[in-house]
């Protein structure tokens, strides 16, 4: 599935792997200013996967307290349309 540019999202936690990278489950919007193409193919754990530049509804912070952040780029396992 790709996920196309200006699609609203939720980040969700990853249910297997602790708080995951963005804790709070914000809403996003993909696509970020100065990131193109909106997404990459990058190497996850588990194999290749899609990862898409994101910009937040509100900044954020991280699991590790590292924040706030605008953009992020997310794994798309962690993006529900919303």
């Amino acid at each position: 599935m790709t996920i196309e540019r200006g699609t609203r999202v939720r980040v969700i936690r990853d249910p297997h792997h602790g708080p995951s990278p963005w804790p709070d489950q914000p809403t996003a919007v993909v696509g970020a200013a100065g990131f193109d193409p909106e997404y990459e193919v990058v190497e996850a754990s588990d194999g290749p996967t899609r990862s898409y530049w994101v910009t937040f509804d509100d900044p954020q912070w991280d699991a590790e307290g590292d924040g706030p952040y605008v953009t992020a780029q997310v794994l798309e396992r962690y993006l529900v349309p919303i």
